[in-house]
């Protein structure tokens, strides 16, 4: 009883390091079993981990990038902004008046201008050379030139030539007599510009094309434009116009403001 009581006086005087012993080995034990539950855990996340690795899932499928790639194509090479005609945001349709009073529609801007011109007719502008008369020492020949810049120039004319003899301004040169000198039957002349030898009797000249007019319409004014050749001027809608080429299908008309030049086709009547 002596025994009981010293121990119960003892707890009483140290009571607080009795408690913090106890409170010190729950301490202990608490740790010892978090260490084993550490390690417990982490044994079956290993586990799992594994189980998962070897487990084969379904493959991903590619994503499909084709419109994107699209897109930045599109972005990369933007399509042209063409604003010019048929477009009417900053070219509004125009109408024009006709001298008879009615209205033109210019949607396109080929109903008025050099586009409108219509060719009525093309004709082909002939030289000839032909044999006159002959002279004491050489031969008096006959020269057409329709195409003559000159019009004064355009009708015939006459001129003497001799073997090898140059004529001044003239195209071509004698270069053979064939038959009688007095009489003979044919000149064979040598043209200077293109080196061609061409034949020439009492009953058969030289021809060929050596240009083209052409008679041109215009129904926007109601005008019309004839005889007009290369070099020819004329005025539409308040521009200078000339004939820049002339062929036996189409005429082409260049601008004098910008030199522009517009090429119109013949459509020849069948």
């Amino acid at each position: 009883m002596q025994f009981l009581n010293r121990g119960l006086a003892l707890f009483k005087r140290h009571y607080e390091k009795f408690l913090l012993g106890f409170v010190l080995l729950g301490l202990l034990v608490a740790v010892g079993w978090l260490l084993f539950k550490i390690e417990e855990e982490q044994t079956a996340l290993k586990k799992a981990t594994e189980q998962r690795i070897k487990r084969k899932g379904k493959e991903v499928k590619p994503i499909d990038l084709s419109r994107h790639e699209l897109d930045l194509q599109l972005a990369q090479d933007p399509p042209k902004l063409n604003l010019s005609r048929p477009h009417n945001l900053f070219n509004p349709v125009k109408w024009q008046m006709k001298p008879d009073g009615t209205l033109v529609k210019v949607a396109t801007g080929k109903e008025i201008g050099p586009e409108a011109l219509i060719v009525t007719n093309i004709t082909s502008l002939r030289y000839i050379l032909s044999f006159e008369r002959p002279a004491a020492t050489g031969y008096f020949v006959g020269e057409i030139n329709e195409a003559h810049p000159n019009p004064r120039s355009r009708g015939k004319t006459q001129a003497f030539v001799s073997t090898n003899t140059p004529s001044p301004g003239k195209p071509f040169i004698l270069r053979e007599v064939q038959g009688p000198a007095d009489d003979p039957t044919e000149l064979i002349f040598e043209m200077t510009d293109t080196k061609e030898r061409v034949s020439v009797t009492k009953e058969t000249p030289y021809t060929r094309v050596s240009g083209y007019k052409v008679d041109l319409r215009y129904d926007p004014a109601n005008k019309t434009f004839n005889d007009l050749r290369v070099g020819s001027k004329f005025t539409l809608e308040g521009e200078e116009y000339n004939i820049a080429s002339i062929s036996s299908t189409s005429v082409v008309v260049s601008a004098k403001s910008n030199d522009k030049r517009t090429t119109i086709s013949y459509n020849r009547a069948p």
